[in-house]
């Protein structure tokens, strides 16, 4: 009896960024709704900066393909990311997912649109010492 040709699975679904933090972001998928009777081996991911073509892979070795979360170290660029998910069985790698939401990961970034208001109590008594040590703290964080 002949059994069918083995196929590669279908996409995972679209990533989404789950967790950003300073240290770092984790995304997670849904696998794909067809693996064609094939187990899923390994997953890869790319990133790109949003709406371009440029994508690159971010994952040096494949996640194993059980798991549907992982974490990265964070990007600290202050741009726009977007992420996709290839899943691989014995018969080959699916097309990527969907690409997931343009999103911002990793530290905060300012904003023009963003303002910051301070002030002092007794500025006079302790003179320009605590707008020293809170720029120097401000800027550690940003």
């Amino acid at each position: 009896m002949l059994s069918d040709p083995p196929y590669a699975p279908n996409p995972p679904s679209a990533p989404t960024v789950d967790v950003s933090t300073h240290n770092y972001y984790q995304l997670s998928w849904k696998p794909p709704t067809k693996d064609n009777k094939r187990p899923i081996l390994s997953y890869h991911i790319q990133h790109s900066l949003a709406n371009s073509s440029n994508w690159i892979l971010i994952n040096k070795e494949p996640i194993n393909g059980t798991l549907t979360t992982v974490k990265f170290v964070s990007i600290s660029d202050c741009r726009e990311y977007q992420f996709r998910v290839y899943a691989k069985n014995e018969a080959g790698q699916s097309p990527p997912s969907p690409a997931s939401q343009p999103t911002i990961v990793g530290y905060p970034c300012s904003s023009s649109s963003k303002r910051l208001t301070l002030s002092f109590a007794d500025a006079k008594m302790y003179g320009c010492i605590c707008i020293q040590i809170y720029l120097y703290i401000f800027h550690r964080f940003i």
